[in-house]
């Protein structure tokens, strides 16, 4: 009971790229709009970023934490 349980994603409910947002679902309003960028912005503003290496693994409860996947460009030391 104590514990924050959250899981966002954007994208179901303001379309991105390829992945155009259902014409079942109602507009967002303004209110929807600002709180989805405040989660965001809190999200983005207490970010942490992980350097891993070659054999390192992370266990993480989705419901838990909030994460994002950054770029990643394959080169002749990563692929």
């Amino acid at each position: 009971p104590e514990r924050l349980m959250i899981q966002y994603s954007r994208r179901n409910l303001t379309g991105y790229m390829d992945c155009k947002r259902s014409a079942n679902i109602p507009p967002l309003t303004e209110a929807q709009a600002e709180a989805l960028d405040a989660i965001h912005f809190t999200a983005e503003a207490h970010a942490v970023s992980l350097d891993f290496r070659k054999g390192d693994i992370q266990f993480a409860n989705n419901l838990s934490i909030l994460h994002a996947r950054g770029a990643f460009t394959d080169s002749s030391e990563k692929q």
